[in-house]
């Protein structure tokens, strides 16, 4: 009986097996799903189906979405040099972020493709291949030569979009609910993403505002850090700027139009169904746009740091505005 070769992946060098044969993969049997891929090793460690599924729902859906992506490119690429996109050698995984950086790409992406492949590569002499110091070497000199830059050197006035907004006029369904998710998106700093999964059924009514209890995780969300709801408060000494009194137009006027639908934001075309988190940065960008704000250079995420710089101005603590905003740290603004 001839037992099967074990495969012996080098630091450097093309996977080898103890026969000394290449095992290198060809196109036609390269594995291509990454979660797949995950799933697998997990069973053959002898875990059941549901401990596999808990596990893999250790990392969040969009994260695995973006893995997803990156992790194609990274295969793609494998495929093209032959080689195994789940257990090649570091140089391969070196050379491949190499033709990223020469490609023009910067640093937070490729340490993000680097992230995509850690996910799911086998271990390198016993070290995840993403934490080899050939690897990390080679992200930080793309740091030093490439670093990255802050999104926005300057940020946009807030109360000039405010004093836009402010105008007592009648406002159409498409005016009131986009004047609704910019006053909600200042006042308690928040992502498109965070907007729309705002739920109707788990708003609760305080003396001096609104809170939204969360229906799904944040980005920001972790373990052992309290899941903080969203809360607006009510601003009396203006009440047409007010995100408390505009949200209650805009449920009144949305009552009747939304059936059975409890997320917040809706569309304001037929058939009124709930917008994504696209939809919401589109009609952040609008805002900005209809108030002279050049959104060619601030999109909708730019909101959150605008808001944040305007209450820092205005004398609100740093501790505050973390807060508010679910931040760890003042570096994010």
């Amino acid at each position: 009986m001839v037992s099967s070769p074990t495969v012996i992946t080098s630091r450097l060098g093309t996977p080898t097996t103890k026969a000394g044969h290449d095992n290198r993969v060809s196109s036609d049997n390269a594995p291509t799903s990454r979660v797949e891929h995950l799933r697998e090793r997990l069973n053959e460690q002898g875990l059941s189906s549901q401990a596999t599924e808990l596990i893999l729902s250790s990392r969040r859906t969009k994260t695995n979405k973006s893995y997803d992506s990156l992790f194609g490119r990274w295969n793609h690429w494998c495929t093209k040099q032959g080689s195994n996109p789940f257990s090649g050698p570091v140089s391969e995984v070196a050379n491949f972020l190499a033709t990223l950086y020469q490609e023009g790409y910067q640093y937070n992406s490729i340490n993000a493709y680097r992230s995509a492949i850690l996910s799911v590569h086998e271990k390198v002499d016993e070290l995840p291949v993403g934490q080899d110091p050939i690897i990390t070497r080679l992200v930080k000199g793309v740091f030093n030569v490439r670093p990255p830059i802050p999104r926005y050197s300057n940020t946009w006035d807030v109360q000039r979009v405010l004093n836009y907004q402010g105008k007592e006029t009648p406002l159409s369904l498409k005016a009131l609910t986009l004047k609704t998710a910019f006053l909600l998106a200042i006042t308690r700093p928040s992502r498109s993403a965070d907007l729309s999964q705002l739920n109707t059924a788990r708003i609760r009514r305080g003396m001096n505002g609104v809170s939204f209890l969360p229906s799904v995780l944040a980005k920001q969300s972790r373990q052992g850090k309290p899941i903080e709801p969203f809360y607006f408060p009510a601003f009396q000494a203006n009440t047409t700027l007010c995100p408390v009194n505009t949200l209650d137009t805009y449920l009144d006027k949305t009552k009747q139009m939304r059936g059975n639908e409890n997320r917040l934001f809706i569309s304001f075309i037929e058939p009124h169904k709930a917008v994504t988190s696209s939809s919401i940065a589109r009609w952040l960008r609008t805002n900005l746009e209809e108030a002279g704000i050049d959104s060619s250079i601030f999109g909708a995420h730019s909101t959150r740091g605008a808001s944040a710089s305007t209450a820092a101005r205005g004398g609100v603590t740093l501790k505050e505005i973390l807060k508010a905003a679910n931040w760890n740290s003042e570096s994010v603004f």
